[in-house]
């Protein structure tokens, strides 16, 4: 495989930028199935209300930022490994 040498690169800086945003927005639109499956794996009790089921009773007692909870703690961690993968690849292709 060849590579274009006339394309031009993109500063390694900005990757990294561009990788964490990315990835804190994929969070943030993902986490609440998220959220919801580890309820469903760590709280047996709610695995068998289903997903729908446990969407529901979440908005219900908590509101919509109750499919948030524990967000910001993945999304702290979500954002540098993003960044890394991002300009790594950038890097490497």
């Amino acid at each position: 495989m060849s590579h274009d040498k006339t394309k031009p690169k993109v500063n390694p800086l900005l990757s990294f930028i561009i990788g964490g945003m990315v990835g804190g927005i994929e969070i943030s639109c993902t986490y609440p199935t998220e959220y919801l499956k580890t309820v469903m794996q760590l709280d047996k009790s709610k695995n068998s209300l289903g997903l729908v089921g446990l969407a529901k009773e979440t908005f219900r007692n908590n509101g919509f930022f109750g499919f948030y909870r524990g967000y910001t703690a993945f999304l702290l961690f979500t954002i540098p490994k993003t960044s890394v993968r991002f300009a790594a690849f950038e890097y490497a292709t």
